[in-house]
C-alpha cells in the first residue's frame, strides 16, 4: 500500500497562545481513497485541515506529497500541489450562475466575450456530465437549494484539477436526498483515482462514504482503521470517550441503562403502533398500540408476522412480506383489517454499519376514525347538495301544483254526478297529499332557519312518519301512535329536532323485521313542565355489552358500509343542545325503547 501514498503527515504540532490543537500527529492518504477524520469539538480536525491548505502552518513535523518533501504550504502552493478544500461556510455569489461562480476569480479575460462564456459553460456542464451533477449551471445561484449550493463549491473544487479534496463537515447543509448527490460525485472522484479527506462528526456518514478513518482526540491521533474492520461502538467510544476509569465506566454503563428505559418508555408510549422484526420477520419488539391493532397476545416469543398480523387479508399479508423481504421503504396507505380497523402502515428496512440487512422496524397507525370522518364528511356534502337539488325542484314543482288545485277548484264548481265527484275528491285528496309532501321537504331544506320556534310536535312526527312512508310501507311496519292531546307545543329548532327524530325511527325501521311494530308515544310531565317522547319497537334489541357504547363517535354494530355510527352521537347532542336527556332501555332479541324528554 505504500506505494499509493499520496500524503503523509508525520508528528505535526500546532499552538494557538499556549494550548496545543495538534500534538504530535500522524496521518496518511492513499490514492483513489476516501479517508475519514472524526473527533470531537476541538479534537483538531479542522487546523489539519487548514495546514494542508496553506491557511495554517505547522509549527514541528513534516509533510510529504507523492514522497516529495514540502517545507512549507500558502493557499496559493496548495493549490499548485492539487490541494483543494471544502469549507463548512459558503463561498459564493447568490446573484451568479453555477458556471460564474465554478470560476470567480480566474475569468480568462476582465471583459468576458460570448466566445469565453460559451466556453466556460461548456467545460462546467462537461465537469457536471463527468462527475454525475445534476443542477442547472444556466440559472442565479439563489434558486438552488442551499444543499445544490454546497455541490456548486464542489464543482468549483473538482474544476481546479485536484487531486486531494478536503470536504470539511458539510452534511448539515443537504438534505438525505442532496447528501447523497455528494456522496455519489465523492464516490466518483474516488474512481477517477483522486483521494478525498472527509471531515465529519457523524458517526453514520463514516459508515456509509469512507474507506479508512482516523479519530483525533484533544489534538492527538487516536488510531487509523479500514471502516469495514471496525465496530461502530467502539468508534463512537474511541472519538467521544476514550479511557474510561472504573468509575467513569460505572456511570457509563447507569447513564446507558437509563436511556435504554429511556427509550423503552418513549415506544412504549408512542400514540402509533411499532413492531419490530429480526431478519427472518420473527416479531422481536411491539408497543402496547401495536398489539391492540392486531390483539398481540402477552406471550410474543417466536412469533413471525404471518401470525401476528392474521387480521389482514391474505392478498394485503402477501403484498407486505414481499415488500418486507425485498428490503425496501414502502407505506401502504390503507389497509382494511377483518375487525373493523382501517390501518395506515409504514416499513423501514434496518441496516447494521456493514450494510447488511437485520430486520425492519414496521409503523402502524389506526386511521378508522380520520378515514371515517373523511367518508361521513363526503357524503353530508354530497346530501346537502342533493337536498339543495331536491328544495329547487320542490319549490318548481310548488307553482304548478297550485295551478292544478285551482283547476279542481273550477271543476268543483259544476254539477257532476255521483261517480265524477267522487274521482274529483280523490284527486283533490292526492293533490294535497303531494303538497304536504312537497311542504315538509321545504321546511327540512331551510338550513339558514336555525332559530328557536314554537312548533306542534304532533304535527313535526307526522310529518317524519309522511317522510319515511316509503322504508315503513316496504317492510309491512305497522306504526301505533298514542298521542295524548292533539296539540301539544315545544320550542326548538325544527330541522334539528326534524334529524333526531328521523334518526329514530329509522333505527327502529332497520331494526325490525318485516310486519314489524313500531310504537310513537308522547307523555306529557306537568309537575316537570316537560314531554317524554318514545320510540320503541318489537325488533333485535341492543347486545348488553355495548349497550355503555352506542353514544360513542363512530361506534357501530350495522353491517352497511354506508353507516358511520354517527346517528345516536348526533342525535345526543340536538337533544343535549335543547336542554333535554335521550335514554333508552333494551332487551336483545325483544326490543328497544329511545325516550326524549324535553322541556315545554
Amino acid at each position: 500500500m505504500e506505494n499509493r501514498q499520496s500524503l503523509k503527515l508525520v508528528n505535526i504540532h500546532h499552538k494557538y497562545n499556549n494550548i496545543a490543537a495538534l500534538n504530535g500527529v500522524d496521518f496518511d492518504l492513499y490514492r483513489g481513497e476516501i479517508h475519514a477524520l472524526t473527533g470531537d469539538h476541538r479534537a483538531g480536525k479542522s487546523t489539519l485541515a487548514k495546514i494542508l491548505t496553506g491557511h495554517e502552518r505547522k509549527q514541528s513535523g513534516y509533510i510529504y506529497l507523492n514522497s516529495e518533501e514540502i517545507n512549507t504550504l500558502t493557499p496559493k502552493s496548495a493549490i499548485e500541489y492539487k490541494i483543494g478544500m471544502v469549507y463548512q461556510e459558503q463561498n459564493i455569489i447568490p446573484s451568479m450562475s453555477a458556471v460564474e461562480n465554478i470560476y470567480i476569480g480566474r475569468m480568462p479575460h476582465f471583459y468576458i466575450s460570448k466566445k469565453d462564456r460559451n466556453a466556460m459553460t461548456y467545460e462546467c456542464k462537461k465537469l457536471f456530465k463527468t462527475f454525475s451533477i445534476d443542477i442547472n449551471a444556466d440559472i442565479p445561484v439563489y434558486q438552488l437549494t442551499e444543499g445544490e449550493r454546497q455541490v456548486i463549491e464542489i464543482a468549483r473544487v473538482l474544476s481546479l484539477g485536484t487531486d486531494i479534496i478536503i470536504v470539511d463537515e458539510i452534511s448539515r447543509r443537504f438534505t438525505p436526498t442532496e447528501l447523497d448527490m455528494a456522496f455519489k460525485i465523492l464516490r466518483a472522484c474516488k474512481d477517477q483515482g483522486k483521494s478525498v479527506i472527509y471531515i465529519t462528526s457523524n458517526i453514520d456518514e463514516i459508515f456509509k462514504i469512507a474507506d479508512r478513518v482516523t479519530v483525533l482526540k484533544e489534538g492527538v491521533r487516536r488510531g487509523t482503521e479500514a471502516v469495514n474492520a471496525i465496530d461502530r461502538s467502539r468508534l463512537i467510544n474511541m472519538a467521544y470517550s476514550f479511557a474510561l476509569n472504573l468509575e467513569d465506566q460505572k456511570q457509563e454503563n447507569d447513564k446507558l441503562h437509563f436511556l435504554n428505559r429511556y427509550d423503552e418508555s418513549i415506544i412504549k408510549d408512542l400514540p402509533v403502533g411499532m413492531v419490530l422484526l429480526d431478519s427472518e420477520n420473527n416479531l422481536l419488539l411491539s408497543n402496547p398500540a401495536a398489539d391492540k391493532v392486531f390483539d398481540i397476545k402477552k406471550d410474543k416469543k417466536h412469533r413471525t408476522f404471518s401470525q401476528i398480523t392474521d387480521k389482514l387479508e391474505k392478498k394485503f399479508q402477501a403484498e407486505i412480506i414481499k415488500q418486507i423481504n425485498n428490503h425496501k421503504l414502502f407505506t401502504w396507505n390503507k389497509i382494511s383489517l377483518n375487525n373493523n380497523k382501517i390501518i395506515k402502515l409504514k416499513s423501514y428496512p434496518l441496516y447494521n454499519e456493514r450494510e447488511d440487512y437485520i430486520g425492519a422496524d414496521l409503523f402502524f397507525e389506526d386511521i378508522s376514525v380520520d378515514y371515517v370522518t373523511k367518508e361521513y364528511l363526503l357524503r353530508a356534502e354530497k346530501v346537502a347538495s342533493t337536498a339543495e337539488l331536491a328544495a329547487g325542484v320542490a319549490h318548481e314543482i310548488n307553482n304548478p301544483l297550485g295551478i292544478i288545485q285551482n283547476y279542481v277548484e273550477l271543476l268543483k264548481l259544476k254539477e257532476r254526478d255521483k261517480e265524477d265527484s267522487s274521482t274529483i275528491t280523490h284527486i283533490e285528496k292526492e293533490l294535497n297529499r303531494i303538497v304536504e309532501i312537497i311542504g315538509s321537504l321545504l321546511s327540512f331544506s331551510r338550513v339558514n332557519n336555525q332559530g328557536i320556534l314554537k312548533f306542534n310536535i304532533n304535527l313535526l312526527l307526522d310529518e317524519i312518519i309522511m317522510l319515511l312512508g316509503h322504508k315503513i310501507n316496504k317492510k309491512n311496519i305497522k306504526i301505533n301512535k298514542n298521542y295524548i292531546d292533539n296539540d301539544i307545543f315545544i320550542t326548538g329548532q325544527e330541522n334539528k329536532l326534524k334529524q333526531l327524530f328521523m334518526n329514530l325511527l329509522i333505527n327502529a325501521i332497520e331494526s325490525v323485521l318485516d310486519q314489524g311494530i313500531i310504537e310513537i308515544g308522547i307523555k306529557k310531565d306537568n309537575t316537570e313542565n316537560s314531554i317524554t317522547i318514545s320510540i320503541s319497537d318489537n325488533g333485535y334489541g341492543i347486545p348488553i355489552d355495548i349497550q355503555k357504547d352506542i353514544f360513542n363517535p363512530f361506534y357501530t354494530t350495522k353491517m352497511t358500509k354506508t353507516n358511520t355510527g354517527l346517528g345516536l352521537s348526533i342525535c345526543q347532542h340536538i337533544v343535549e343542545n335543547h336542554e333535554g336527556l335521550i335514554t333508552f332501555s333494551s332487551k336483545p332479541g325483544k326490543g328497544t325503547v329511545f325516550s326524549v324528554q324535553m322541556p315545554l
